[in-house]
């Protein structure tokens, strides 16, 4: 059984997450965005409507290449596809966008110290 959670691409670059790095993969819905993408920047989302699908991924931030390749895709600046389920279905993917707005970042203290970071995806494309 694969040992990657969650492969997020974009362009020519491949990033891998391991079942130990993500807490949490879950699915929901958000008012609707459009998506701007720009050539110098992450692309610019702007709420609409009636709500879209989204994907909601709890990274664990204990290594210190995991919030490395999270800071790679939030600067990348362009459409990610994201395989949700690598260790289940390797096809299974979505085209989205991370939202910055709304993204947290939580320290847990205590006999379990833990810090953690949840980022919104949002679909871009059918």
């Amino acid at each position: 059984m694969p040992t990657e959670a969650v492969k997020i691409t974009y362009g020519t670059t491949t990033l891998l997450f391991s079942k130990d790095e993500i807490l949490d993969a879950v699915f929901g819905q958000v008012q609707g965005h459009q998506v701007h993408q720009k050539q110098a920047s992450a692309p610019a989302v702007n709420y609409f409507g009636a709500t879209i699908e989204s994907l909601q991924i709890t990274f664990d931030l204990q290594r210190l290449e995991t919030l490395e390749k999270i800071d790679q895709f939030l600067e990348c600046g362009e459409e990610l596809t994201v395989y949700y389920s690598q260790q289940y279905d390797d096809t299974a993917h979505l085209h989205c966008v991370p939202l910055r707005d709304g993204m947290e970042e939580i320290e847990t203290f205590g006999d379990i110290e833990a810090v953690t970071r949840t980022i919104n995806f949002v679909k871009t494309a059918a």
